[in-house]
């Protein structure tokens, strides 16, 4: 449940500990948060409600060497089958290759699957569920959205 909880807080301490000349890092960490949040949902709403065991999709999202949209394109051939994502699911694509981009892209991501695993535990049905976490991730997004933009 802590994960949940912490995701805006996590997002407030970066901006709020950060030194001014250091801002950038935090903008690339919040940048990662809400494309993670958004490629997270789009690949739980297609898919199995269990995180994806391997690393590759994080990496691509993080690497700033690959232009956005070959990225989508490497994202989308790790995707279930019926699954897309597109470059206007990556908020501020120019900070991918940074690494606190990734460090947030990775946070936003599962907690997409933390908040369904709380749904499921509770028993409720996978498209009850899926839609619960819908609402909350839009939620989050504009709450840190509005708070850092």
């Amino acid at each position: 449940m802590n994960q949940i909880f912490d995701l805006t807080v996590k997002v407030k301490l970066e901006v709020l500990t950060r030194p001014s000349k250091e801002i950038g890092e935090a903008l690339a960490y919040v940048a990662g948060v809400l494309s993670g949040l958004r490629v997270g949902y789009a690949r739980l709403r297609c898919s199995d409600v269990k995180p994806p065991p391997n690393t590759d999709l994080v990496k691509i999202a993080g690497d700033g060497s690959l232009p956005v949209d070959d990225a989508v394109i490497k994202i989308n051939s790790l995707m279930p089958v019926g699954t897309f994502c597109t470059k206007n699911h990556f908020i501020r694509p120019e900070f991918r290759g940074n690494p606190e981009f990734k460090r947030g892209f990775i946070d936003g991501f599962y907690y997409v699957y933390y908040l369904y695993s709380v749904f499921d535990e509770a028993g409720m049905k996978r498209d009850t569920a899926t839609k619960a976490v819908k609402e909350i991730c839009d939620s989050r997004e504009t709450e840190i959205y509005a708070y850092v933009y």
